[in-house]
């Protein structure tokens, strides 16, 4: 297998992914030191530009590699980065799936050809590009030409995952569990007409939670498409996702035809961004679980899990919120800790509380949870006397108190 030249990039790439020594700058961080080149720094810059997000695997110390990318002033426009000296192959991809890529979809550069063999052998139909080339010709490419993104919407989507999966591996919470203290909200977009540069790019450019893979490239499929929507009983939408962690964006979009013999799908296509948060599983039952003529392969079921609870609609995103730190004080292992608890007081009266329950097995399974989040709106007619604490089988002591406000 050929692994050096730019032969090998045949999609369109979502993802670069570094060396650091003598492919990234020149010389080697732990021997010599390293001399910049200011050409490939140009090339992340420009591709960050694209929407087109950039990573590191490097055999190197990790907080040493760090102090020098944040010395040249570029740390923060890589995503995930995997810097230490474990085997590059398994390392990406592992990489990959938390990112939920394509392994098409990603460009690996590396000077060693060791490392190119081994990572494509992990990696079936990576792109592997030998790193000592001039790698200007890159920014050439119709596969990498990627879209206008100076405002660098699509690296800060991917810092929030990142930040989001170091979160939920420090808490110790099971996926579901995590998600439910997530405060996941879903707007569905209904006027998309001003909107379509978007369903596009969902249709086009999205294929692991793309069910349907109908694609609109031509003018002759736009037109079909425009056509389509135009049906009497059709139904479209745009997904857009948020939670507590960041706004992911416009990331789905389904086109639903409703009749009496049932409701079937012409187009249900989502974005990776949002794999594994239940997000298709959920629009796909407020659908009315249609049906669909799935085109494989696909990254997740449909019908798994059979029931999302920890997702909510909301109309618009204009609703704040209160996020409420949880202090290490906090007992987890209180078997009687078994909700988040609001309470309301006003002229000396306390109100029925309101309980939110945080994971299936109560508190004790959100042991190391950082913070709770509750919707402002839910609370707002009280404001601002209220108080926020946990909630136990008996009276609610002083100590659970973690936040609130007294009206006197």
């Amino acid at each position: 297998m050929n692994t050096v030249g730019f032969e090998q990039i045949r999609e369109q790439i979502k993802l670069v992914i570094w060396d650091l020594d003598e492919t990234f700058w020149k010389g080697t961080l732990s021997e010599e030191g390293i001399t910049p080149i200011a050409e490939n720094i140009r090339i992340l810059r420009e591709l960050t530009d694209r929407g087109i997000v950039c990573s590191i695997c490097s055999k190197n110390d990790f907080d040493t590699a760090r102090e020098k990318l944040q010395e040249l002033g570029i740390w923060d426009l890589f995503v995930f980065p995997h810097i230490d000296w474990s085997p590059k192959g398994q390392a990406i991809s592992a990489m990959l799936d938390r990112m939920g890529l394509r392994a098409a979809n990603t460009l690996f550069l590396d000077d060693n050809h060791l490392n190119l063999e081994e990572v494509a052998f992990f990696n079936d139909g990576i792109a592997c590009v030998d790193g000592r080339l001039d790698l200007s010709p890159l920014l050439d490419l119709p596969q990498l030409a990627g879209k206008d993104d100076r405002d660098h919407s699509r690296l800060k989507q991917y810092k929030v995952m990142e930040g989001k999966l170091t979160e939920q591996r420090e808490s110790g919470l099971s996926n579901e569990d995590f998600l439910r203290q997530s405060g996941i909200q879903i707007r569905i977009i209904t006027d998309i007409d001003d909107q379509m540069d978007r369903v596009l790019e969902l249709l086009n450019r999205t294929n692991q939670l793309n069910f349907t893979k109908i694609r609109a490239n031509t003018d002759d499929e736009k037109t079909a498409l425009q056509q389509l929507l135009s049906v009497s009983g059709m139904h479209a939408g745009l997904v857009h996702v948020r939670d507590r962690y960041g706004d992911y964006g416009i990331v789905g979009f389904f086109c639903v035809r409703t009749k009496y013999s049932g409701n079937t799908a012409h187009h249900f296509a989502f974005s990776c961004r949002t794999l594994n948060m239940g997000v298709e599983q959920w629009v796909w039952a407020k659908l009315g679980r249609p049906e669909m003529k799935l085109v494989g392969p696909v990254a997740s079921k449909l019908d798994t899990p059979a029931t999302v609870d920890w997702i909510s609609e909301v109309s618009d995103f204009d609703q704040d919120e209160i996020r409420v730190e949880v202090p290490p004080s906090v007992d987890w292992t209180d078997s009687t800790l078994s909700y988040a608890y609001l309470s309301f007081s006003q002229n000396r009266m306390q109100f029925a509380p309101s309980l939110f329950p945080v994971g299936r097995g109560g508190l004790r399974s959100a042991r190391g949870l950082k913070s709770i989040t509750f919707p402002q709106k839910r609370i707002s007619q009280w404001l601002p006397a209220f108080r926020i604490g946990l909630n136990r089988q008996g009276p609610l002591k002083d100590a659970d108190i973690l936040h609130g406000t007294d009206d006197g």
